[in-house]
């Protein structure tokens, strides 16, 4: 039981990071904060906004989130919920980081 608690906060701390340096990565190549929007998730550039919003978008679900509660448009509870799919985004995303680390190095848990 142990070991699946700290494999999972361990999952959790790695999608966290990643999501974290995506979205810096990107905020700092094109100038302007990642967001649901073009040229981030562009029609257009199916492959591109699928890359950024699976790298970076958790935080994008959160800084759209906090936009959305300061400006009075979303409720509590929305926002909570919000909250809750970021964080389980990132915990997916970490996992997937966590088998394909131990997967190239062939080393496991």
């Amino acid at each position: 039981m142990f070991l699946v608690v700290t494999t999972l906060a361990y999952a959790l701390a790695a999608g966290l990071a990643f999501g974290g340096m995506a979205a810096t990565l990107i905020r700092e190549f094109c100038g302007d904060e990642p967001r649901f929007q073009p040229p981030f998730a562009d029609s257009a550039h199916v492959l591109r906004s699928l890359g950024i919003t699976l790298a970076a978008g958790p935080y994008m679900l959160a800084n759209e989130a906090i936009a959305a509660r300061r400006a009075g448009s979303i409720s509590g509870l929305s926002f909570a919920t919000a909250l809750v799919l970021c964080v389980a985004w990132a915990l997916a995303a970490g996992v997937v980081l966590v088998f394909l680390a131990e997967t190239l190095t062939g080393r496991t848990a």
